[in-house]
């Protein structure tokens, strides 16, 4: 029952027939009266002038006073213990009626699709949600403006993710996303009593209504009690915001939700979770000053505090509101015509390269400023978790403009700020917004050690005066590699090659060799308490994005020398740190080492000149609007035959360990993906509040392309890629033998809601592990994300088992994770017999959390650049269209696939899927669905055209049939 359920629950009404009777009309409660009676009527008095906060204050006295007298009549009951388990147990079995409406909360909560701006694409389907939510945990959930308190009865995978159950002081079961739930408390009631509720959404039986009944008892205890706690605590955390706002106006600051319970008792040091809660409930509502982190808010429970300088912009609008300020005048009559000259401009250098000059025509007043910051500052991510304290006010001021049509939402702040000539038409908000949140922040994150508190100081002379490492501290147990080949195989114009390979055949043991897997080694110069390293930890990695990098290392002559083959044609030797694996003919590791190393004999080649060498199939990207020149040919002849063997070793060994990984369970989704690039770099920036507007003119050339995933694990990549895996596992072993903390990546094997699902997706799986991933979709197999822990567990998605795990080692230039192992490693081998280690595991656990966060928002970033990118070229396409009477005819005859089962969007009164576009490699939004039209199922293919184009922070895309 509960499948049937779980498919239709999105698909709600609208409020009951019955709700609305109960409403009577003043007619209907009012004896009539003869006309005579009736006085003259007054024209109404004229409206004072009122500004937000007063106008925010009416609505909520009216719901407060509203809700008291719905549960004043709802839970009305007779003093005597029986009377409430008669209402309750009513209650329970009226939800039995599957023709029962509703409740209007459950409506409202269900009336937009779960925000899918956290969603990463669908090849990353291992940062989706694992099961976390036990049997009997209290859990607040917030969506779409609705707070509620559920009981969690069971968890479930639907459609790819685990989906919670949870009983609702309605009686009513909801069936939501984990990303819903903000606070749980765990066992608030026992399992055993969850469990006999039922695994269902409505009770069948005496027991399970009896359980339920049990359990929403102890619910609206709870809930009285939380009522009583949060009037108590609330005059002691008013001030919140004044103790933790940054000294800087113009600088965001953060705080947990424990730290300002501190407030309440400073003197009590474990804090109970009723506590937490309403201290929790505080800050949600205080949605003005405080900022729910938008993602893993449940893990983190943080919250941002605004600045001062965006709380006072804030006011200043709303007093030029309330009192009709001739500011706000001049300021539209002023954008109106701004707004006109940007469109004319843009229209007449439509393929121009682009530029910026300051418009001098126009010049913004003070007032202006205020306002354009106003704006500014509500263009950041946000979820439906939290009022949004800008939406009021931007729509009033977008009504007085009159320039724009449609819902006034961050797409259309974005384009208004563009044509007022403040952002550029190529700054898209994704990458900004992340780095924003990233850098331009303070984060709660581990301390960096430095050498004064860390277990292991280097001696008084190896530190020189610029602060690395005056000589190589473990230069004595240096493995010298002589004259062995050492191939480092990457991209053209790659910007940090910090990897090599070579193979050693061993003739006493046929069919077993050696791979040796070189790191280029900046740990060699760099301690942990160098600036470069304390900066590292504060990026973790390297910024790959359409259009710039910001690499974790600074681009110095000390850090350019790390490099692999750096030194070009001399033949100095290179510091590298060297994971080894002997691999038998099985693909096994049969033994490992791991030892800083020396290389002289540095080969460079390319991925395609490999491809071709060893015969691998020719993978090209496909160009939907045209290819912008013939692939490049490539030239091989350069290839000696000792290389040429030697590659063949490395691709015969590689293989082997691919084939084992398989054969224990490795698989990998398989999709085509939109790939942007940009032709022109460095794109113009725009300052971050100029006095005049920017005459904006032309566009960045773009590359529309698409890629399968299956690309970068094939051929030559895939070689390389299956070195790097067996890089990290050596490197896992290591630290397990030996006892060392150190940092894995965990993907657990998926789940699925169809017994067998599991075994059913190996078995579609082709000789390299891809699978196909409508195939997942059908299944509901719900992949764990990845996490990052100190002990040696199972990587189900790469096939590795528990006892051996994955460490990542292989990127130190790009990622600081890497660096911390590498640093852990030579203080290892330096000090076998030491039991303390350099990096304590107290250390190890805050970090490895902190990278778990952030490692998905970055993923997140840049995917949707790429995306963002390749909707503003759609865009641009279809105005053209539209301007021009025709062209791009392929726009209209798109195919669909079907991603998700249809959900419901009562505020569009309309049913919609979630579907893939092959031929553009995007995900997309199938719209404008009839409730009578016949369903789809996962995987149909679906004729489909072209509808909207939405861009801002959360940027979609709109088809609908043809």
């Amino acid at each position: 029952m509960h499948r049937r359920g779980v498919q239709c629950f999105p698909e709600l009404a609208s409020r009951s027939a019955s709700s609305l009777r109960s409403i009577q009309t003043a007619e209907a409660s009012s004896s009539r009266r003869h006309a005579s009676f009736i006085p003259t009527r007054k024209p109404p008095p004229h409206s004072p002038d009122i500004s937000l906060s007063a106008l925010e204050a009416l609505p909520k006295q009216l719901a407060a006073t509203a809700v008291k007298k719905e549960r004043k009549k709802g839970w009305r009951h007779d003093k005597a213990y029986a009377g409430e388990t008669h209402r309750l147990t009513a209650v329970v079995k009226s939800t039995q009626n599957t023709a029962r409406v509703p409740s209007i909360e459950k409506s409202k909560f269900f009336s937009e699709p779960q925000d899918d701006a956290w969603n990463l694409d669908l090849q990353q389907l291992e940062f989706r949600g694992k099961q976390r939510m036990l049997p009997g945990t209290l859990v607040e959930i917030r969506r779409n403006g609705v707070c509620s308190h559920g009981i969690v009865l069971f968890d479930i995978p639907v459609m790819g993710r685990w989906t919670v159950h949870s009983l609702q002081p309605s009686g009513e079961m909801w069936s939501h996303a984990e990303e819903d739930v903000m606070f749980a408390i765990s066992s608030f009631i026992d399992q055993d009593l969850a469990e006999r509720c039922g695994r269902v959404l409505l009770a069948e039986t005496e027991g399970q209504i009896a359980s339920r009944v049990r359990v929403l008892k102890r619910l609206r205890n709870f809930e009285m009690e939380l009522e009583r706690v949060y009037n108590t605590i609330v005059p002691s955390i008013s001030d919140a915001y004044y103790k933790e706002r940054a000294s800087n106006a113009d600088d965001w600051a953060q705080v947990s939700t424990a730290q300002v319970a501190k407030a309440v008792n400073s003197k009590t040091k474990d804090i109970d979770a009723m506590t937490m809660l309403a201290v929790h409930k505080f800050l949600f509502s205080r949605y003005k000053y405080f900022v729910a982190e938008p993602t893993n808010f449940l893990e983190k429970q943080t919250f941002w505090v605004r600045p001062w300088q965006h709380i006072q912009d804030m006011n200043a609008v709303d007093q030029m509101l309330a009192h009709q300020d001739s500011q706000l005048d001049a300021f539209f009559t002023k954008a109106r015509a701004i707004i006109a000259a940007s469109r004319e401009r843009s229209l007449a250098t439509w393929k121009d390269a682009p530029s910026m000059t300051p418009d001098n025509h126009f010049q913004f007043s003070e007032g202006d400023m205020t306002i354009i910051r106003f704006f500014r500052a509500s263009l950041r991510t946000k979820r439906s978790i939290q009022q949004d304290p800008y939406i009021i006010l931007q729509s009033r001021i977008m009504k007085r403009l009159n320039v724009y049509t449609g819902e006034v939402d961050d797409s259309m702040v974005h384009k208004f700020l563009m044509e007022l000539g403040v952002l550029s038409p190529w700054e898209d908000l994704i990458t900004r917004a992340e780095l924003h949140e990233r850098l331009g922040r303070p984060i709660l994150m581990a301390t960096m050690p430095s050498h004064a508190a860390s277990i292991a100081p280097p001696p008084p002379d190896a530190i020189g005066a610029d602060k690395t490492y005056s000589r190589d501290i473990v230069e004595s147990i240096r493995h010298d590699f002589g004259t062995m080949p050492v191939y480092v195989i990457d991209d053209f114009g790659a910007e940090e090659l910090d990897d090599g390979v070579s193979i050693e055949e061993i003739p006493s043991e046929p069919g077993n060799s050696w791979l040796h897997v070189h790191i280029a080694d900046p740990t060699a110069v760099l301690p942990p308490s160098h600036p470069y390293s304390r900066q590292a930890r504060t990026k973790l990695e390297s910024y790959y994005f359409l259009d710039r990098s910001e690499p974790m290392l600074p681009a110095t002559d000390l850090i350019t020398r790390l490099s692999l083959n750096s030194g070009s044609s001399s033949d100095a030797p290179q510091n590298v740190l060297t994971f080894s694996a002997k691999v038998n003919e099985q693909g096994d590791i049969v033994d490992y080492k791991v030892r800083p190393g020396l290389v002289r004999n540095v080969t460079l080649l390319k991925y395609d000149v490999v491809d071709v060498e060893l015969g691998f199939e020719q993978r090209f990207a496909r160009y939907p609007f045209g290819a912008p020149s013939e692939p490049p040919s490539v030239n091989s002849t350069f290839i000696s035959p000792a290389i040429r063997e030697d590659l063949r070793a490395i691709h015969r060994v590689t293989r082997n360990v691919l084939a084992q990984r398989v054969r224990a369970g490795a698989f990998t989704y398989a999709l085509d993906n939109v790939e942007m690039e940009l032709k022109t770099k460095p794109l113009p920036t725009a300052p971050p509040n100029p006095a005049r507007p920017l005459a904006f003119k032309g566009f960045p050339e773009l590359v529309y392309k698409i890629r399968s995933f299956q690309d970068v694990e094939s051929g030559a990549r895939g070689l390389v890629a299956e070195c790097m895996k067996t890089a990290s596992r050596v490197a896992s072993r290591f630290f397990a033998d030996r006892g060392i903390p150190g940092i894995r990546r965990v993907v657990e094997r998926p789940h699925s809601e169809v017994e067998g699902g599991y075994e059913a997706l190996m078995a579609t799986r082709d000789a390299e592990g891809f699978v196909d991933v409508y195939a997942t979709m059908r299944l509901g197999l719900a992949s764990a994300p990845a996490r990052y822990v100190l002990t040696p567990e199972e990587h189900g998605a790469l096939g590795i088992p528990a006892g051996e795990g994955y460490m990542r080692v292989t990127s130190p230039l790009r990622r600081f994770s890497d660096m911390v192992a590498h640093w852990q490693i030579k203080y290892a081998l330096l000090h076998p017999e030491a039991p303390a280690r350099m990096f304590s595991e107290e250390w190890l656990e805050v970090y490895a959390k902190d990278v778990s966060f952030r490692e998905v928002g970055l993923k997140r970033a840049q995917a949707m650049q790429h995306e963002y990118w390749a909707l503003q070229y759609l865009q641009r396409c279809m105005e053209e269209r539209e301007r021009t009477g025709g062209g791009y005819a392929m726009l209209d005859g798109l195919e669909a696939r079907v991603s998700t089962l249809s959900v419901a969007n009562i505020r569009k009164h309309c049913l919609q899927y979630s579907v893939f576009l092959p031929g553009l490699g995007l995900r997309a939004t199938l719209g404008k669905v009839d409730s009578t039209a016949l369903m789809h199922n996962i995987g149909d293919s679906v004729p489909v055209k072209l509808d909207t184009v939405r861009l801002g922070l959360k940027p979609q895309l709109t088809v609908v049939r043809r």
